[in-house]
Protein backbone atom coordinates (compact mmCIF):
# COMPACT_ATOMS: atom_id res chain seq x y z
CA UNK A 1 0.00 0.00 0.00
CA UNK A 2 1.19 3.50 -0.49
CA UNK A 3 1.15 6.42 2.26
CA UNK A 4 -1.17 8.11 1.21
CA UNK A 5 -5.33 7.20 2.39
CA UNK A 6 -8.76 8.72 2.30
CA UNK A 7 -10.73 9.52 5.25
CA UNK A 8 -14.28 8.39 4.01
CA UNK A 9 -17.03 10.47 6.12
CA UNK A 10 -20.12 8.41 5.95
CA UNK A 11 -23.11 10.32 7.14
CA UNK A 12 -26.61 8.51 7.88
CA UNK A 13 -29.88 9.38 7.04
CA UNK A 14 -32.04 7.82 9.13
CA UNK A 15 -32.56 6.69 12.57
CA UNK A 16 -30.50 3.31 12.06
CA UNK A 17 -27.34 3.96 11.25
CA UNK A 18 -26.78 1.18 8.93
CA UNK A 19 -25.43 2.33 4.56
CA UNK A 20 -26.11 -0.29 2.31
CA UNK A 21 -25.31 0.04 -1.03
CA UNK A 22 -25.49 -2.86 -3.63
CA UNK A 23 -22.59 -1.78 -6.90
CA UNK A 24 -20.12 -2.90 -9.00
CA UNK A 25 -16.55 -2.75 -7.78
CA UNK A 26 -13.95 -2.37 -10.05
CA UNK A 27 -10.93 -0.39 -7.84
CA UNK A 28 -11.24 1.89 -4.36
CA UNK A 29 -8.56 3.84 -3.14
CA UNK A 30 -6.75 2.83 0.06
CA UNK A 31 -8.76 4.48 2.69
CA UNK A 32 -10.33 4.24 6.51
CA UNK A 33 -13.37 5.44 7.96
CA UNK A 34 -14.94 4.84 11.98
CA UNK A 35 -17.56 2.39 10.83
CA UNK A 36 -17.40 -1.06 10.57
CA UNK A 37 -18.07 -2.35 6.92
CA UNK A 38 -19.28 -5.77 6.34
CA UNK A 39 -18.74 -7.16 2.31
CA UNK A 40 -21.10 -9.60 0.90
CA UNK A 41 -19.80 -10.75 -2.63
CA UNK A 42 -22.63 -11.82 -4.64
CA UNK A 43 -20.65 -13.06 -7.89
CA UNK A 44 -17.37 -12.45 -9.59
CA UNK A 45 -13.80 -12.27 -7.28
CA UNK A 46 -11.98 -9.21 -5.86
CA UNK A 47 -8.71 -8.63 -3.64
CA UNK A 48 -9.08 -6.91 -0.50
CA UNK A 49 -6.04 -5.44 1.36
CA UNK A 50 -6.74 -4.64 5.04
CA UNK A 51 -3.72 -3.25 7.04
CA UNK A 52 -1.27 -4.73 4.23
CA UNK A 53 -3.07 -8.14 4.62
CA UNK A 54 -4.75 -9.68 1.33
CA UNK A 55 -7.26 -11.32 1.31
CA UNK A 56 -9.24 -12.94 -2.23
CA UNK A 57 -13.12 -13.15 -2.07
CA UNK A 58 -15.13 -14.93 -4.76
CA UNK A 59 -19.00 -15.41 -4.83
CA UNK A 60 -20.46 -15.94 -1.45
CA UNK A 61 -17.90 -14.86 0.44
CA UNK A 62 -18.01 -12.39 3.45
CA UNK A 63 -15.20 -10.29 5.04
CA UNK A 64 -16.11 -7.09 8.48
CA UNK A 65 -13.78 -4.70 8.00
CA UNK A 66 -12.98 -3.34 11.31
CA UNK A 67 -13.18 0.49 12.43
CA UNK A 68 -10.37 2.69 11.44
CA UNK A 69 -8.55 -0.21 9.42
CA UNK A 70 -6.94 0.78 6.22
CA UNK A 71 -8.48 -0.95 3.29
CA UNK A 72 -8.45 -0.80 -0.21
CA UNK A 73 -10.48 -3.26 -2.96
CA UNK A 74 -9.35 -4.50 -6.51
CA UNK A 75 -11.91 -6.05 -8.62
CA UNK A 76 -12.19 -7.74 -12.06
CA UNK A 77 -14.83 -5.92 -13.23
CA UNK A 78 -17.68 -8.90 -12.48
Amino acid sequence: MNDFYIFQDVSFEDEVPVKYYLSSIEDTWAHWHKEIEIIFLLSGELQITVDDTKHELKADDIILINSNQIHSIKGNND
